[in-house]
């Protein structure tokens, strides 16, 4: 009896084994599934232009990155506007100043200098700096704020550590990067960043580039947008996007993502993005949901009424709240348009050229605009000044022929209007201070 009670006590615990066994194989299996689709993910309702995804979404992807300690948090005061119009330098707002001295070539220069825009938000009131850098220029993934409020520039966090980064090279910006894969490198931005809503409806700063590379994924020209939110200093790794190009495989990974644009669309709760040269891929991220849409490149474009346009890195990409259209701007590309209002789902679409390059004197490539919500029209800047462009018949006057001149790498994003003031504010240096010019009304 006892041998037989033996006997059966094993054959319990193997039986019980094999179902953990089994169950383990099932999780393990469920846990290996590459990707889910928006249509049963989440259990949220579809996207306000699409109900599906084209691009899968990794399932162990996303994650917060607490940083080192962030430096003393923002005063939170409002310097008043002097009285007048024109032109003011702001005093003791260079970056070189606030500044922990950091590795690469270029150092904090390299923030500015090496093909990098940033974003502004008028909700916080706070332009963001995102770690700008590229070939071995900047190798930190530190953030730096300018607050509009308190008119004042600040660094959030010291540089991470860095460790060789074997293979980088110029191609990736650097041969240096932080030691955790996990952190943003700095890279050339370009127009590439933007804000927008997360899932708690708080502010979030979103930005990627050249070398937002993927480092721990096995696809080389998937590539992650960062999400910064500058009040818990910490970061999250988004779902990567991997550019589709030309579809044979001849584009390569710099050409698809070198000068990408990027845009938040507040009416919609989603970042635009386009790609430039042969790519010319449309695409979207919805930050809620961590899903990418495409809706085409430049080969699917001309079936859906776009044009086939070799959009070059300088040009710069706004969307016009006042009639909802996405507007793309530039030295080389010349001025096109996209009627958002015709995003009914991931469906391809195309900008739509309104002028040439050589039908707009005014327009260099250093030059950037930005909405002016009190003339609504377009405000422009660039080295042959300030000038205005008409959201309706694009006609285009001169204003100001005066003032700093921009970085010749391109301003991007760095010439914004703050509402709350009511002026257009622009950065060109990492040891130049903030500029402010304020529109004659």
């Amino acid at each position: 009896m006892r041998a037989l009670a033996f006997v059966l006590f094993i054959l319990a615990v193997q039986t019980a084994c094999i179902g953990e066994s089994r169950d383990a194989r099932a999780q393990s299996s469920s846990i290996a599934k590459p990707t889910q689709i928006i249509k049963d993910a989440d259990g949220l309702e579809p996207s306000a232009i699409g109900s599906f995804a084209t691009q899968p979404r990794p399932t162990d992807y996303v994650h917060t990155i607490a940083y080192p300690a962030p430096h003393a948090p923002r005063t939170r005061r409002f310097v008043p506007t002097p009285r007048g119009t024109g032109w003011r330098e702001i005093p003791d707002t260079k970056l070189i100043g606030v500044a922990t001295p950091e590795m690469g070539t270029g150092g904090i220069y390299a923030v500015v200098t090496n093909w990098t825009g940033g974003d502004f938000s008028e909700e916080l009131q706070l332009f963001i700096n995102p770690p700008g850098g590229g070939h071995l220029g900047n190798d930190n993934s530190t953030f730096y704020g300018f607050d509009v409020d308190a008119l004042e520039v600040f660094e959030f966090y010291p540089p991470s550590p860095l460790q060789t980064s074997p293979g980088s090279g110029a191609m990736y910006g650097g041969d240096r990067a932080p030691v955790s894969p996990s952190l943003p490198q700095a890279t050339h931005v370009y127009d590439g960043s933007a804000w927008t809503k997360n899932k708690n409806g708080k502010p979030v700063f979103l930005f990627t580039g050249y070398r937002g590379k993927a480092g721990d994924s096995d696809d080389p020209l998937a590539f992650y947008p960062w999400i910064f939110d500058p009040e818990a200093i910490s970061v999250e790794r988004g779902t990567p996007y991997r550019m589709k190009g030309d579809g044979d495989g001849s584009v390569s990974l710099g050409e698809q993502w070198i000068g990408v644009k990027a845009q938040g669309d507040p009416k919609r709760g989603v970042v635009f993005m386009q790609t430039t040269t042969r790519a010319n891929q449309l695409s979207h991220y919805d930050p809620i949901r961590n899903r990418w849409f495409d809706h085409g490149n430049r080969k699917s474009w001309g079936e859906y009424g776009g044009q086939e346009l070799q959009i070059n890195y300088a040009s710069v990409l706004r969307i016009d709240p006042e009639h909802d259209i996405a507007v793309l701007l530039g030295a080389h590309d010349g001025l096109a348009t996209l009627d958002l209002k015709r995003l009914k789902g991931p469906e391809p679409l195309g900008f739509h050229r309104i002028k040439r390059a050589e039908e707009m004197p005014l327009v260099t490539a250093d030059m950037s605009f930005a909405w002016d919500p009190v003339a609504k029209d377009w405000l422009c800047y660039g080295s042959k000044g300030v000038f205005s462009m008409d959201p309706v018949t694009w006609e285009m006057k001169l204003i100001d022929a005066n003032g700093p001149k921009p970085q010749e790498t391109g301003t991007f994003d760095r010439w914004f209007h703050s509402a709350k003031r009511d002026e257009f504010f622009t950065q060109n240096a990492a040891d130049h201070n903030w500029w402010s010019y304020k529109r004659p009304r």
